[in-house]
């Protein structure tokens, strides 16, 4: 048996997304990933989390999908 290595670059759905990011990579938003909506066009605040994580170690930006309140 195979394992296909799959990129959230590949995905479409809300979602899907989510459970890939709870399950397998990070509980919950905290100082290394942000979560940003796009519903309604590029989110303007994009470049104030760029900005800080070009700042700090690394950080992992997921446009597309709304932040979860429950931390």
């Amino acid at each position: 048996m195979t394992n296909k290595q799959l990129s959230l670059f590949e995905i479409d759905d809300e979602q899907l997304i989510f459970s890939l990011l709870n399950d397998e990579f990070l509980p919950n938003e905290y100082f290394e990933i942000e979560y940003k909506s796009g519903k309604d066009g590029f989110p303007k605040e994009l470049w104030k989390s760029y900005s800080a994580f070009a700042n700090t170690n690394t950080g992992i930006i997921v446009i597309g999908v709304q932040e979860k309140r429950e931390f």
